[in-house]
């Protein structure tokens, strides 16, 4: 099908969330297969607000190709306003085009909690926010937790995200909830309040370690997808330590049935062939046969776009 969209200038840099989502979902299945590359390719899109794909295939239809799968999504707050506007579009059959307090910019909230816990709200009983964010410091940034779980019963669809600032916070999460929690904690507020207010370093397990957390957490799941990307960060053992590059790219690969790294959306203030993951870094993932999505690519005629207008840090990030 063909999704266009005509936004306002303010929405235009939003237009890379939903589609980045959309064409997640595609090509995991073979749809837009040229966007998902294995090499590098910095082309930009002839068409920046004109997205066509090449099978015809409903909401409802794309929903059906998610039926009993599992998709892990590992990343900063890029990945998780695309998580939100995935589940919506499983959960309401339809994208998001959102009026504040908006799921996709946590500024139209009161607080951090405020925005937790209304957007997981929701969802109803359908998503759980193991989230929490204050001004201490743990090591070397600010305890910044923030693991979503989403589990839609009638079609055995789950899908998780795991907020991941490489190298500045750790991963911290309690236990894994399963479908009885869900079940159990659907409408108790005290629950929801509770998970979000209580944090406690000494029951909550954290993981320094991006490749010990997919060990440990990831890879008992075996997860249909798991879908990384590094946001605006640069993991520095990762980028520059190639027996860490390995074993990270060997344990990403063991931990789920199809492992893709995605590029990090293009920023407005950077010259146009500049991406954060960088050409050497994605000719090594294509050396390991690791699956590219390019989300830089598909957003750099949106960041060319607003090179040449005055806009705030926050939109040229996300």
């Amino acid at each position: 099908f063909i999704l266009f969209i005509t936004l306002s200038e303010a929405m235009k840099p939003r237009i890379s969330i939903f589609a980045i989502i959309v064409s997640l979902i595609c090509c995991m299945y073979g749809v837009a297969e040229d966007w998902v590359k294995n090499g590098v390719d910095w082309h930009i899109p002839k068409d920046n607000f004109s997205l066509k794909y090449k099978e015809n295939k409903t909401p409802l239809k794309l929903k059906e190709l998610l039926r009993n799968k599992r998709i892990v999504i590992i990343g900063d707050s890029l990945s998780r306003y695309q998580y939100l506007n995935l589940i919506h579009f499983i959960h309401f059959n339809s994208w998001i085009l959102s009026s504040p307090p908006r799921l996709e910019l946590e500024g139209d909230w009161l607080s951090w909690k405020s925005f937790h816990l209304g957007s997981s709200y929701r969802f109803g009983c359908k998503e759980i926010c193991d989230c929490y964010r204050d001004k201490q410091f743990y090591n070397l940034g600010p305890i910044t937790k923030e693991n979503r779980y989403y589990f839609d019963v009638s079609s055995n669809i789950s899908v998780n995200m795991f907020f991941w600032i490489p190298p500045k916070v750790p991963i911290m999460l309690k236990k894994l909830p399963n479908e009885k929690t869900f079940t159990e904690s659907c409408g108790d507020y005290e629950f929801r309040q509770k998970l979000l207010s209580n944090y406690n370093p000494e029951s909550d397990y954290i993981f320094d370690d991006i490749i010990d957390f997919l060990r440990t957490i990831i890879r008992p799941l075996q997860p249909d997808y798991l879908i990384m990307n590094q946001g605006h960060w640069q993991h520095p053992q990762i980028r520059s330590n190639s027996t860490y590059f390995h074993e990270f790219i060997t344990m990403a690969k063991s931990s789920a049935k199809k492992f893709i790294w995605k590029t990090t959306t293009a920023r407005c203030f950077n010259s146009p062939d500049d991406g954060v993951d960088g050409k050497s870094f994605l000719q090594q993932l294509h050396q390991e046969n690791v699956s590219i999505f390019d989300a830089f690519r598909i957003s750099l005629g949106i960041a060319i776009h607003h090179n040449q207008s005055i806009i705030d840090q926050w939109t040229c990030l996300h």
